[in-house]
């Protein structure tokens, strides 16, 4: 199946931004509908679109004075969008930022580095994986609950039978 993966990048570093969306579009092997933003409030705005990973970075206020950090978004994330994988980024690379992060959340941290584009990469990929396995766990289980049935009622109709015939 060719799914679209939606995905929301959330930095106030715009550089960083379309570095991200690049390399991501030349290096997953998945369909990727990338969108960006420059605030946690404009990726607030739009999770009626429904993504599947948000990748938001731990300080947003570089354009906006006053702007919510990636802590807050994170914790509104949450409450609006359980479903949602997100992956924290930050230059930060104090043990205690990250423990708050995943502790609020967050599936995953990465450290803004020479390896960054690479590890947010290999992340979504798990992430992406993980939901494959998982649809297709369901979509088993559904398969299994019919066969079940199937026999169940092939069962019923044969004692049925047998019961007539005698």
């Amino acid at each position: 199946m060719n799914q679209t993966h939606r995905i929301f990048l959330v930095d106030d570093d715009t550089k960083h931004l379309l570095l991200l969306k690049d390399f991501l579009e030349r290096h997953s092997p998945y369909k990727l509908d990338i969108r960006l933003f420059s605030s946690g409030e404009n990726c607030l705005d739009k999770l009626d679109e429904l993504p599947e990973i948000v990748v938001l970075d731990y300080h947003l206020d570089g354009i906006r004075p006053g702007a919510s950090n990636g802590l807050e978004i994170l914790k509104e994330l949450r409450r609006r969008r359980p479903d949602a994988d997100v992956i924290m980024m930050s230059s930060q690379d104090q043990l205690q930022v990250g423990l708050n992060t995943l502790e609020f959340g967050a599936t995953d941290y990465v450290i803004k580095g020479e390896t960054a584009l690479l590890r947010a990469e290999l992340v979504i990929r798990r992430i992406l994986e993980r939901k494959a396995a998982e649809r297709f766990r369901q979509a088993q289980a559904l398969q299994l609950r019919w066969l079940y049935a199937a026999l169940v009622a092939t069962g019923l109709t044969i004692i049925g039978l047998a019961v007539f015939a005698i």
